[in-house]
């Protein structure tokens, strides 16, 4: 005689236990699933706007001049573009980039960033159109007569660039770096109080 038991399939219990196993689960994940949009938003909106900065760069070198990248916050959205001119607006045409709703570019009121200060080794220019010379190597605009970009010397004050940028969390921000040397690097803002970086305000 076969064994009914063997056959049988989930009781009422167990069918209740994983019900509640799944709906704490849910609970859990649910409620952050904003937030890691967001923060998919903001790391693709400063690879972008790292990617923008390189094609700036690329330019310079291919048409032997000064180009810069500039960002419009008048714009809507508001958006970075690429220009020989460093004090032309946005055109139509123009090698851009928009920002995502909800993203914004800020010139004060950043968090802490002594970290990316010592990391481009220099006082940097924050919020500044990025200029790139003939060579790739970062450049300011020159009121010189007929030098429309200069190398800041690593001795100089301003060698290096920071641009950044606050979501609709206040406390979600990212960073782009130009280094003396030209490197572009992004940077998500960690930790507002210390850590393991050794600064104030932490930047991975």
């Amino acid at each position: 005689m076969s064994d009914r038991r063997s056959k049988s399939g989930f009781s009422l219990v167990e069918l209740l236990i994983v019900v509640a196993v799944l709906l704490i689960l849910a609970a859990m994940v649910v409620p952050n699933i904003p937030r890691m949009i967001s923060s998919y938003r903001m790391d693709a909106a400063a690879r972008s706007m790292a990617g923008l900065i390189h094609v700036g760069k690329i330019r310079a070198v291919k048409t032997n001049q000064a180009n810069y990248v500039r960002f419009d916050p008048a714009q809507n959205p508001p958006l970075a573009f690429v220009a020989a001119d460093p004090a032309a607006a946005f055109a139509l045409g123009d090698s851009s980039v928009p920002l995502t709703n909800g993203l914004s570019f800020q010139t004060a009121g950043m968090p802490n960033h002594d970290q990316l200060d010592a990391y481009l080794g220099t006082m940097p220019q924050i919020g500044t159109s990025i200029g790139f010379n003939a060579r790739g190597l970062p450049c300011v605009f020159s009121t010189t007569a007929g030098v429309p970009g200069k190398q800041v010397d690593v001795g100089l004050a301003a060698a290096g660039f920071e641009w950044f940028l606050n979501g609709p969390d206040p406390t979600a921000w990212v960073a782009i770096t130009v280094t003396p040397s030209g490197r572009i690097k992004t940077w998500r803002l960690n930790a507002l109080t210390g850590g393991s970086c050794g600064y104030s305000t932490c930047w991975m």
